[in-house]
């Protein structure tokens, strides 16, 4: 996803890797400002909900739009776990880590940012349909999300 064929081999990869992680983040980011764009005020449990606040917003949206905690769970995990990722890898970027080890962090974060894109898009588009019309139980989506249902 982000070859690295111009490096050479047994160099650092820090910045590659750094370039990598940024352009995730900010699809991410993205995403998140499309289904829940910045608010001034905060969500009820108190966290800010502002442009800097994405993975706030993106907590926050699933919680709006998911039927159950168990469904929102599965997809806050993953939201989390990619958060985690981000910092692990930028870790490594700035220790200068091995050019043989970027490409397969690269990856996995680009793949799992992929996903939980996806997931937040589904969510987002049957919150679409659902609309405004009286809620009364869940619809299952493939990935474990699950949405309330008119």
């Amino acid at each position: 996803m982000f070859p690295l064929a111009a490096s050479d081999p047994d160099g650092p990869a820090g910045e590659e890797l750094s370039h990598a992680l940024t352009t995730c983040r900010r699809i991410l980011e993205a995403v998140v400002n499309h289904v829940l764009p910045p608010r001034s005020k905060s969500s009820e449990s108190g966290n800010k909900l502002d442009h800097p606040a994405y993975c706030n917003r993106l907590f926050q949206f699933i919680k709006e739009t998911s039927a159950t905690k168990t469904a929102a769970g599965v997809t806050v995990a993953l939201g989390k776990g990619l958060h985690e990722r981000y910092v692990a890898v930028g870790e490594l970027a700035n220790k200068g880590v091995h050019a043989s080890v970027a490409p397969q962090a690269e990856n996995l974060c680009a793949l799992n940012t992929y996903v939980l894109c996806g997931e937040i898009l589904i969510l987002q588009q049957l919150a679409d349909e659902i609309g405004s019309t009286e809620v009364t139980g869940p619809v299952h989506v493939a990935g474990g999300c699950m949405l309330r249902q008119p």
